[in-house]
């Protein structure tokens, strides 16, 4: 189940609430780990909002690890291609589309972007999703000095211990070594306040906050990919440069660098007022 994934659904429905403006609405989905920020909720919205990738139906005890990874960017490509430009892109998977005018190209030019970005924290059996800290720096403070106080009850405890068992060695006869059930021999006293430091101890322990997380993306590896022969990743073509389908290219591939997923690139191109997709495409749902 997606423990966190109730953020995700606050942050649309207060997008929506907010009449929050359509381009910027897509772009934090699409990657909002990569924009600056004004505020720390500002930091913590947009992060939240690339849960959008994170959510959806994926195999996550499929035993092939590369093809849950290639399974997961078809699902992503497949869901913003229909979701924002009204387009199949997930038949280019396997081979150019038999009506639409996107090729088997566009779709791995697509891929090397998602493959470039960080969804999942691992691909093993049963797979985890990436979480994103969203911590605040209050919650960091209140975690530190949790932490501190644990820490010193473990230091008190210890040093009790280490102290009652001087005690203990020096009443034994011919400097012998420290009985195994050295704890039982402490006086009433030391024993009593052991229990007593301990009971705090485990509540401590227990009331330790969690830092808040939440499901998202974060740019991986900046990699290409390389066409996938009827979309086995046991089959690999040419290797396609990251980019956009060239049909609605507009005036070129939008410049993605060598150390950048290109998520932030495909948001920007997909929400220009110039795509004759997008816009067209959300105004008919």
């Amino acid at each position: 189940a997606h423990g966190n994934a109730w953020r995700y659904r606050d942050y649309v429905v207060a997008a929506l609430n907010e009449d929050k403006p359509f381009d910027q609405f897509v772009t934090e989905q699409l990657a909002g780990d990569l924009l600056e920020h004004d505020s720390e909720q500002d930091r913590i919205d947009h992060l939240v909002a690339t849960g959008f990738l994170s959510l959806g139906p994926k195999v996550l005890a499929e035993g092939d690890e590369t093809k849950m990874e290639v399974d997961i960017i078809d699902e992503q490509i497949d869901t913003i291609g229909r979701a924002f430009m009204g387009l199949t892109l997930g038949c280019a998977r396997c081979h150019d589309h038999k009506f639409d005018p996107i090729r088997a190209d566009d779709y791995y030019a697509l891929a090397g972007i998602f493959k470039s970005t960080r969804t999942m924290e691992s691909f093993k059996r049963i797979a985890k999703w990436n979480e994103n800290s969203i911590a605040t720096a209050a919650d960091r403070d209140q975690k530190e000095q949790a932490e501190k106080q644990i820490a010193e009850q473990k230091t008190a405890i210890e040093q009790l211990v280490a102290s009652a068992n001087e005690a203990l060695k020096a009443r034994l006869a011919n400097g012998a070594a420290l009985p195994k059930d050295a704890e039982q021999q402490f006086p009433d006293a030391t024993k009593e306040r052991l229990g007593e430091l301990r009971k705090e101890l485990a509540k401590l322990e227990a009331s330790l906050p969690e830092l808040p997380t939440a499901m998202g993306v974060q740019d991986g590896e900046p990699i290409n990919t390389q066409i996938h022969i009827r979309g086995s990743h046991l089959s690999l073509g040419k290797e396609v440069e990251r980019g956009v389908p060239l049909v609605v290219a507009l005036d070129g591939q939008p410049a993605i660098g060598a150390s950048t997923s290109g998520r932030l690139q495909l948001a920007h191109w997909l929400v220009r007022s110039e795509h004759p997709l997008t816009g067209r495409v959300i105004v008919n749902r």
